[in-house]
């Protein structure tokens, strides 16, 4: 944990801090005490729903999971605009019937 010292700012400068990760939670006495006054927000406030949550693994996926949620937001907001811009691909090449 000494290096996380030495790289974050003085604990003074710090409002909160996010942890994340499956990792995270067997470290967590650990970190703790390194933060001890500083509000530690874990894994985000992401809460990954129960089915995913299979056998308590879902921290260790629970970043991909709030990724994949967000990017199905974006994705929705682009359709309910009526697609990408004029000149634009978005990454994405529709087929043309033959």
């Amino acid at each position: 944990m000494s290096w996380l010292k030495e790289v974050l700012p003085n604990k003074n400068e710090l409002d909160e801090v996010i942890i994340c990760g499956g990792t995270a939670d067997y470290l967590r006495e650990e970190l703790d005490s390194v933060f001890p006054t500083t509000p530690i927000v874990w894994h985000g406030g992401v809460e990954v729903p129960q089915t995913l949550n299979e056998q308590w693994l879902g921290n260790r996926l629970a970043d991909v999971w709030a990724l994949s949620v967000y990017h199905g937001i974006k994705v929705r907001a682009i359709g309910r605009r009526g697609g990408v811009g004029e000149g634009e691909s978005g990454g994405v090449r529709e087929e043309k019937p033959r």
